[in-house]
């Protein structure tokens, strides 16, 4: 790991902590600040400020909490590729040879595929 950052509810209600006035130039209101952020945002940010360090990679290796097409998309425009689990849902569809599809179609045509998935799934 090379970043990480603390997240945190942008409901109100459900907040701990809350403080009645902060300095907005302290680095502890720049943290509750982006801990409000949506959390697909904050990594990419983290990513990019890990690439602008002179960190040296070619891939970013994430929970399938962020495994979305959108993720993927922004890590391609950092010239990097994303390495994760997919979730399974039916919401969000993936685009391969110009089709798009849901996870289980995509899993399950691979599947059919030349690919060998006794040892790895490297899809």
């Amino acid at each position: 790991p090379l970043q990480f950052a603390l997240m945190s509810t942008r409901n109100i209600k459900n907040q701990l902590g809350r403080f009645k006035s902060v300095d907005c130039r302290s680095l502890s209101a720049r943290r509750r600040a982006q801990a409000t952020r949506k959390i697909s945002d904050v990594a990419l940010e983290l990513v990019g400020e890990a690439i602008a360090s002179g960190i040296k990679a070619k891939y970013v290796l994430f929970d399938s909490w962020y495994s979305s097409p959108r993720m993927f998309s922004e890590l391609l425009k950092r010239h990097r590729d994303g390495i994760g689990m997919l979730k399974k849902t039916k919401k969000v569809y993936f685009r391969y040879r110009g089709r798009e599809m849901d996870v289980k179609r995509l899993y399950s045509i691979l599947r059919r595929s030349k690919w060998s998935t006794k040892t790895t799934y490297l899809y």
